[in-house]
């Protein structure tokens, strides 16, 4: 294949840091061992792969010259991560590059897919849906769930090939597991046997004993390293003076006071782990094997054999950790591949006292843990034990980037806060301070009424309903419902031939909001959501009208938020999206401390550029209404007061409300600048074109179709 170099859109700054992590001697019952025999933990754990193939000599610590080349030179490749991580997934594309560079074909198997969504990968690969479309019926029509967003870039550099990647479904449906744990084992085995998805002969209790000790401990957290040798394990540099016979490491290892044995509480469960690592296991020898012969009983796969075959299996490290579970099925019945097979093993960095944050090392250094970086080496060992345990052959050290780490911690502040604000939200509240707000910003006394008696569950910048233009009939979906109060506003105008669907990242005013809406008969329903991902919540081209009132003030990436609500939109769908921006030119000054929110405004003159590049059209950033200060009288401010003070009832402090603005004196400074000429309130107003493909116009009405039942 030719050569695709370091495409278009991997990571920029990202130095892939891969570290060996396989010791010449195996402390743990290892199958891939090159100077040991496997230590039989149970009695069905044995393997005929050919141990004499492989290195004579480990890489423990070792910093790869080259990541993506030391890996794609293998013809098999077992790729562990950690779900949607996106320095992972750039590391994927590097060695999914390289391995085309280096074959004439290959095979990447996803666990991400259950087999019966194949047909899925091919129609993308085949060009007859793209990626959204990919992702709908994903969503739709299977039970996996993962987040395929991030691998966008991923699948369309396999598509690029034009032939040259195969993508497969490599996973068993979810039903089989469940059939497992309610109908018992031989109804699961005979049904998925049925499909042919697993061996004729798989036996659920042919695990070893360590399989389940690893298995364990990553559900329990117990180490199955023994930390405390530390000090007693040999160096990089070969010195086999401190080192010990197998058995005496096994022994050791196994016995230490600092380690403990795996309780039994999740052998059940192993058992469907076990069935999965089969049918996944089943998959990829059946690609091999297909490759190696053109027999009848791989005709089904309609393969063409092709002499230069490399396989790439992308997998959560849990399947593949120690070569337990899918490799050790793969080359059981493929041992001549155990020579030219490489595992891998993602593990997160970021807050490790021994790497640092942001410590990087020269991806083309030929250093090794005695002389760059001896971080590597305390921390292979804290994590997993001294030279010997062989997790995997590579570890790919990675650290979550600052900007994903700055999106989760806002988003876990936005949830919390809101959480408390929905657990008090029952609690009456200054109703006539709600009035005077609302009606300031437009809001009529129709929408007063409509709102009900909680009207003091108010949250909001402004006022959404004045350019949404809510008509009878439209499917209306609201982002950052909060407690229901502007979903009721539009379950009033849609009437109850439409319907308000609210999302919110806040669990507890979900619940409040689908309880107001339920005793007063309202066709609204609410979710659990967030705005940057609404697959598999809210299908494409189904809505007609999306509001929200603040917030996308507290969404960390606005592009990726407006982008969904694009998709969902229905052609000729409109969006009235108020929030706060920041009116100056430049962002913030980094010397000011500023709250949370005001860090994630986002400058009113990059809206409308963002929103036409996304494809809305008609874009207006109203902010007819733009101030941010507003005088509020102070009887109806005294009223508040004197709820807050009210001590009548000896739990009045502990039924307060929890407000999300109450004051925090780390921003007292704040006082002396004048917000208005800092901040902004607008109303982004635009709409999806009316004239598009005529395959999106249908694809909504399809997935309704085959929507499952009962699904929300």
């Amino acid at each position: 294949m030719t050569s695709t170099g370091r495409q278009a859109g991997f990571m920029q700054n990202i130095l892939h840091r891969l570290v060996g992590a396989r010791g010449p001697s195996s402390l743990f019952p290892d199958q891939l061992s090159s100077q040991n025999e496997p230590l039989a933990t149970s009695s069905s754990s044995s393997s005929n792969i050919d141990t004499t193939q492989l290195p004579a000599s480990g890489n423990f610590g070792k910093i790869a010259k080259y990541p993506s080349k030391e890996i794609a030179r293998h013809k098999l490749v077992f790729m562990g991560e950690t779900h949607s991580m996106p320095p992972i997934i750039s590391f994927q594309r590097e060695i999914q590059a390289e391995m085309i560079n280096q074959s004439d074909k290959l095979h990447v198997i996803l666990e991400h897919f259950s087999f019966d969504l194949q047909h899925l990968l091919d129609r993308y690969m085949d060009d007859e849906i793209d990626f959204e479309q990919l992702v709908d019926f994903y969503h739709v029509t299977g039970e996996e769930g993962h987040n395929l967003e991030p691998y966008r870039e991923l699948f369309q550099d396999a598509k690029n090939q034009q032939g040259g990647i195969h993508l497969h479904a490599g996973f068993l449906p979810r039903k089989y597991a469940r059939m497992l744990m309610r109908e018992g084992e031989k109804s699961a085995l005979d049904a998925a046997k049925e499909r042919k998805w697993i061996p004729d002969n798989t036996n659920l209790d042919s695990a070893s004993d360590f399989h389940y000790n690893v298995f364990e401990s990553l559900l329990s957290g117990r180490s199955i390293y023994n930390n405390s040798s530390n000090s007693n394990s040999k160096s990089v540099s070969g010195d086999d003076s401190s080192s010990s016979s197998s058995s005496d490491n096994d022994e050791e290892i196994f016995n230490d006071s600092s380690t403990s044995l795996p309780s039994d509480q999740f052998r059940n469960i192993f058992k469907a782990q076990i069935l999965k690592d089969e049918a996944m296991a089943h998959r990829v020898t059946r690609l091999i094997q297909n490759n190696n012969n053109n027999s009848e009983e791989n005709e089904e796969d309609n393969e063409d054999v092709v002499d230069n075959e490399k396989f790439l299996v992308i997998a959560g490290n849990g399947h593949l950790l120690h070569y337990c579970g899918v490799p050790e099925r793969v080359l059981r019945e493929n041992p001549e591949m155990a020579a030219d097979t490489c595992l891998v093993i993602s593990e997160d960095t970021t807050s490790n006292k021994l790497m640092g944050s942001g410590k990087q090392c020269c991806p083309h250094d030929d250093s090794d843990i005695n002389s760059k970086d001896g971080n590597i080496a305390a921390f292979l060992r804290s994590r997993f034990g001294r030279e010997g345990s062989n997790p995997a052959d590579y570890m790919y050290l990675y650290e979550v980037p600052k900007d994903i780490l700055d999106e989760w911690k806002v988003k876990e502040e936005t949830t919390n806060t809101y959480n408390k604000v929905g657990d008090t939200a029952n609690i009456p509240g200054n109703s006539l301070k709600a009035a005077w707000i609302m009606h300031s910003m437009g809001y009529t006394e129709e929408d007063f009424e409509a709102a009900g008696p909680d009207v003091y569950n108010f949250q909001g910048v402004g006022n959404p309903h004045l350019n949404a233009k809510i008509q009878k009939g439209d499917i209306v979906l609201d982002i950052g419902s909060g407690c229901g109060v502007d979903a009721t506003i539009a379950c009033n105008a849609t009437g109850p031939e439409g319907l308000v669907v609210g999302i919110d990242v806040s669990e507890s005013e979900v619940r409040y909001a689908l309880k107001k809406t339920r005793e007063q008969g309202l066709n609204a329903h609410f979710l659990v959501a967030d705005v940057e991902n609404l697959s598999g919540r809210i299908p494409s081209n189904s809505v007609d009208v999306i509001i929200s009132n603040g917030a996308f003030c507290l969404v960390p990436n606005k592009e990726r938020a407006f982008r969904e609500l694009y998709r969902v939109l229905k052609p000729g769908g409109r969006i009235s999206i108020c929030t706060t921006t920041i009116a100056q030119e430049d962002d913030l000054d980094d010397e000011t401390s500023w709250p949370i929110c005001m860090k994630m405004f986002v400058s009113k003159n990059e809206l409308k550029p963002m929103c036409e590049k996304l494809g809305f059209v008609d874009v207006i950033i109203d902010d007819s209404d733009s101030t941010m200060t507003m005088e509020i009288p102070d009887e109806i401010i005294e009223e508040e007061e004197d709820d807050d003070d009210d001590e009548s009832n000896s739990s009045a402090l502990s039924l307060r409300r929890s407000k999300v603005h109450d004051g925090n004196s780390d921003f007292d400074h704040l006082d002396d600048y004048d917000m208005d000429s800092i901040c902004e309130r607008v109303c982004i107003v635009g709409r999806k074109p009316l004239l598009m493909n005529n395959s999106s116009t249908k694809r909504y009405e399809i997935m309704q179709k085959n929507r499952p039942q009962g699904k929300e």
